[in-house]
């Protein structure tokens, strides 16, 4: 998945809907609210691409992989790093694919900001959990520590972003004057992590 939001968690496991902390055997999977549709009225949302291109021989998009040293000897001896950029093509509708989910999964992040603030806690992803096609993510999660003790918690509740998510993001996107237009659903997730 894709994580738009921001911080470190490191050492964590943890799933949607896990609904049993360490050491309590009594919590239930009836418990845990199930992925959700958001509630709220569709977004469009449309954005120009410039940081790939479009080749049009082959139908496909020239997209940055990496970047390898051009001078790796003198990096060896404490020189700055000068790297050149490593280039893969993928086919037009697969990057369209992906990225308008990225597109449209940023447009539920920066809404979420504007409703909640900064520190509302929501992570917002891009996954495919759902089928084959990308889905948005809209995650609410509690966070355990190593004793089971709850240490932080999405600071917007599940219900209410339920309510506020859109059902879905209409995206478009524009590379080099050619377009492409999905629509991605948003799911509200709950999920329950524990440091490991």
């Amino acid at each position: 998945m894709l994580s738009l939001s921001s911080g470190c968690l490191s050492s964590l496991t943890g799933d949607a809907n896990v609904t049993v902390p360490p050491g309590d055997s009594t919590t239930t999977a009836e418990s845990t609210p199930k992925p959700t549709r958001g509630e709220a009225a569709a977004l469009s949302v449309s954005e120009t691409i410039d940081d790939a291109e479009y080749v049009p021989e082959n139908e496909t998009v020239k997209i940055v992989t990496g970047y390898r040293h051009t001078n790796h000897e003198a990096v060896k001896n404490g020189s700055k790093p000068e790297r050149e950029p490593m280039y893969d093509e993928i086919p037009w509708k697969q990057w369209a694919t992906t990225e308008c989910a990225s597109v449209a999964g940023k447009a539920v992040h920066d809404m979420l900001t504007d409703k909640f603030g900064n520190n509302h806690g929501v992570s917002v992803g891009v996954t495919s959990q759902y089928g084959d096609d990308p889905s948005i993510s809209v995650a609410h999660t509690i966070l355990y520590n190593r004793d089971g003790e709850q240490i932080s918690e999405t600071n917007v509740g599940f219900d209410r972003l339920v309510e506020v998510t859109p059902r879905e993001v209409t995206a478009t996107v524009t590379l080099d004057g050619r377009t492409a237009t999905r629509t991605i659903p948003a799911w509200v997730e709950y999920s329950k992590m524990h440091q490991t």
